[in-house]
């Protein structure tokens, strides 16, 4: 007897909240595998600037000394 005098607006509701259940569940699950692969890009990302730090670190360090002997230099004639 409750299938004979089912309110209409009920199902549609129903149907509305299953819709709803499903999409909101798509969005966590996208918003879930977004932060794992973020969190990999950004590991990445520190991983090649240590990696590009260490390999041109000599470099660096003998441009810098460079630099500051001609800025001793500079100094100097003053």
């Amino acid at each position: 007897m409750n299938e004979i005098n089912r309110d209409p607006k009920l199902d549609e509701i129903y149907r509305l909240v299953k819709e709803n259940n499903e999409t909101l569940q798509k969005m966590r699950r996208s918003q879930k595998w977004s932060n794992i692969f973020r969190l990999f890009y950004w590991i990445i990302v520190l991983g090649l600037g240590v990696g590009v730090y260490v390999y041109l670190e000599p470099y660096l360090k003998g441009v810098l000394d460079t630099y500051g002997s001609v800025l001793d230099t500079f100094n100097s004639f003053r």
